[in-house]
């Protein structure tokens, strides 16, 4: 079903005819009356670092996918559950190179969601133009997942202004062995070979009760379906991706528990995913030093001057601790994640653009390593008071390289990078430019919650943390364009030092056990930082930019009816951010500021309903609102944002609708049907219209189909991703750097799943 101005009324029928089919087979199935087995099962979760609870009595507003739903929907990376979340969008520029948004917060600069794989933090830092934003972990072996919308300043801190999502793995069994291996095989329309994936676990009891170690290992090769006609080569963007976990789990005592993680992986592509869509004409020179002729796009079509590999090893190394006391539980918890990525883009045209109509190729090469511990107290009083107290440090180094040199018509960089003169491009050489960066940044905070029951209805929560922030940021040209002409390396070095209190207020009333209702007020907030100050030509920009905050106030309410059969969620919101950390560029060079303010204003609905045993509906929302307070200044380009402006790549509404359905096909054989569609209505690629690098992005809808059957250890899985093979742009990508190019839906997949269980 695709509901944009393009919608084929044969695609409305169709999925009528599917649906009908499996409806036929029950005709009672909406008069079932509510029995045990028809219930819909808790996902218990940990978001308020207070113990374990349902995620429908936690007065926030929290989407959570346990391991089952995350199978029927088929889903083994992000963007194939995140569509099930109201208020949840992303940006895509391929694996490993996603902006997540929640609730409309979105900003080029820096996440605005604070992302952790249990306790590590994994949250991304966009630094430069680098691409390496959000990681982007397979999901396999994975317990539950975790989306908290609105601000989660006070426990989760910094990024998390606008959310938090958390990956909880599942953790080792130390009574039983238990193992599976799972294949999958399948096809991309236009691709030029089968798509392969591979994945598998093996839980140990090392010894019953007290030591078990669980092991986890994917392997993913996707085949690529854009075509270059620069350099004439077909299925350009392939990608591999391979990875493994280990947790081991010791029972050091009846109350004590120590918990060991490592987890990696490795993502390897040959090229990124960008196409000139039909109509565009590539960027291109007549000279006088070179021909670069212009190219028709077309569909899956790249234009590129130059291949544009990525080549990423992500790492996390944890170690947590969880004593239980008579009145409460100590966590303390370490963890390193470190995110290596080289990466090569296409600086061709921005070598245009300065008048050097020349091939070449940015590489850009980034090391990153956070180091964070945490130690909390979570009571566990008999009496109306608890709360949760602890402290954070936080160390994040990243360091930076950027090399541009020329490329040969085949796209391929002729010979590396040099910082000797003599080997300057406009010398008779191959290096136009060459600068490192290097960042560190520490911060500490210390934080805390504290609940009170005033009644057996009436409850309330107030929050705080107190950070304080420095970041030192060391640049220097390691090439200069015409080289160094005799002159020294100048470094410079930058610092910003600043703190912060971040408060949150939440009332609870909950009649019954069936009906809860929430009022919250919470603040988020980011951290500053510098800019990059060693340019290639002499451009002025601010050499820092300070943090900005958000103030959420929301009114939220949870029920489930019908002996937990329905579950009804919503979220009204509005949200105040100031000091907005913006996007800008001047002479093509990119630079963070402080801008203006705006608001956001949203809704969210989010229904599930199991009639019976056999049916699972969910059906859910968003819709958002986004606008700025005051024109953006001019030093921010030509075409700032004016008042009234929508966020960009925001839509206004986003909607999803997911079926699965369950039956016994024969005596010992389960089938499982699972139908979902998911839509995103129009935005644009930037505030103003009067722009020429303001791009519409049309509505758009996606349906994925998948159809199992369960014996014994086995199981099998038919399915059908993007069934109706649309092929809208999620993302436009145009300004002076680069060509308009887009990202698109990846093509129809059709495949086939296996998997064996012991």
């Amino acid at each position: 079903m695709y509901l944009n101005r393009h919608t084929d009324i044969k695609k409305v029928l169709l999925l009528t005819a599917v649906l009908g089919i499996f409806s036929s087979s029950s005709p009672a199935v909406w008069a079932a009356e509510a029995e045990e087995s028809f219930i819909i099962e808790e996902i218990v979760v940990t978001a308020t670092k207070r113990g374990s609870a349902s995620a429908q009595d936690v007065p926030i507003a929290i989407s959570a996918f346990d391991a089952s739903r995350l199978e029927n929907l088929g889903a083994s990376q992000f963007d194939q559950w995140a569509g099930q979340v109201p208020g949840l969008n992303f940006e895509d520029w391929g694996p490993g190179d996603k902006d997540f948004v929640i609730r409309g917060i979105n900003s080029p600069t820096g996440a605005t969601v604070g992302v952790y794989f249990d306790e590590a933090v994994i949250t991304g830092r966009f630094l430069e133009n680098s691409g390496g934003k959000q990681v982007d972990f397979k999901l396999h072996d994975i317990e539950r997942v975790e989306v908290l919308k609105g601000p989660q300043g006070t426990l989760y801190g910094a990024n998390s202004m606008a959310g938090t999502i958390r990956i909880i793995p599942e953790q080792p069994d130390l009574e039983n062995m238990d193992a599976y291996i799972e294949t999958e095989v399948s096809k991309t329309v236009g691709s030029g070979s089968n798509n392969l994936t591979v994945n598998g676990m093996v839980n140990l009891p090392l010894m019953k009760n007290v030591a078990g170690l669980r092991l986890v290992g994917w392997k993913h090769n996707d085949s690529g379906y854009i075509d270059n006609i620069r350099y004439n080569e077909q299925n350009i963007n392939d990608a591999d991706i391979q990875g493994g976990r280990a947790i081991l789990n010791l029972q050091a005592a009846d109350n004590l528990t120590f918990t060991g993680m490592i987890q990696t992986q490795d993502v390897k592509l040959d090229n990124n995913n960008r196409i000139t869509p039909p109509g565009v004409v590539s960027i291109g020179s007549d000279g006088p030093l070179f021909v670069l002729p212009e190219l028709m796009g077309g569909d899956n079509i790249s234009t590129e001057y130059v291949r544009t590999p990525w080549d990423e090893e992500a790492r996390i190394y944890g170690l947590k601790a969880e004593w239980e006391l008579e009145k409460g539980e100590v966590t303390a918890a370490t963890n390193v994640f470190s995110r290596d990525i080289d990466y090569i883009f296409d600086s061709t045209p921005i070598l245009i653009f300065f008048g050097v109509p020349v091939v070449g190729i940015t590489r850009q090469i980034q090391e990153r390593e956070v180091n964070t511990t945490e130690i909390r107290y979570a009571s566990a009083l008999n009496g109306a008071f608890n709360f949760v107290a602890g402290v954070l440090y936080q160390k994040d180094e990243i360091d930076f390289e950027i090399q541009v040199i020329t490329a040969d018509e085949n796209g391929n960089p002729i010979g590396t990078f040099s910082r000797l003169d003599e080997d300057d491009a406009f010398n008779g050489g191959n290096t136009f430019f060459g600068r490192v960066l290097s960042v560190e940044s520490k911060s500490k905070a210390v934080f805390g919650e504290i609940n009170y029951i005033f009644s057996a209805a009436f409850s309330g929560t107030i929050g705080v943390r107190y950070f304080d922030f420095e970041t030192q940021t060391i640049s220097a040209n390691t090439h200069p364009f015409g080289g160094f002409q005799g002159l020294p390396i100048d470094f410079q070095n930058r610092s910003v030092d600043e703190s912060k209190t971040t408060y949150k207020v939440n009332f609870t009333y909950q009649p019954d056990d069936d009906m809860l209702f929430y009022v919250n007020i919470a603040q988020g907030f980011r951290p500053g930082g510098t800019n990059a100050v060693i340019l290639p030509v002499n451009v002025a920009l601010p050499e820092g930019f300070d943090s900005d905050e958000l103030t959420s106030y929301e009114i939220g309410t949870k029920v489930s009816w019908l002996s937990n059969r329905v579950l009804f969620n919503a979220a009204l919101y509005s949200t105040d951010w100031k000091d907005i950390q913006s996007g800008n560029n001047v002479e093509a060079f990119s630079f963070t500021d402080n801008l203006g303010e705006a608001t956001v204003r949203g809704l969210e609905l989010d229904l599930r309903y199991r009639p019976n045993e056999h049916w699972d509906v969910s059906v859910g929302g968003s819709w958002i609102d986004t606008e700025l307070k005051s024109d953006e200044p001019s030093t921010v380009g030509d075409y700032p944002g004016q008042k009234g402006d929508e966020f960009p790549n925001v839509p206004g509404f986003t909607g999803f609708f997911a079926t699965s359905y369950r039956w016994d096909v024969a005596s010992g054989i389960e089938g499982r049907a699972n139908l979902d569609y998911t839509y995103r209505g129009s935005s644009a690629t930037e505030y103003n219209d009067a722009g020429p690098y303001h791009n519409e992005l049309d509505s758009y809808g996606m349906v994925n189909f998948n159809l199992s059957f369960a014996v014994d250890h086995w199981s099998a899985t038919f399915f059908l991703r993007n069934l109706f093979n649309e092929d809208e742009e999620i993302d436009i990508l145009e300004d002076d750097q680069e060509q308009r190019a887009s990202i698109i839906l990846r093509p129809r997949t059709l495949g086939l799943k296996l998997k064996y269980r012991m």
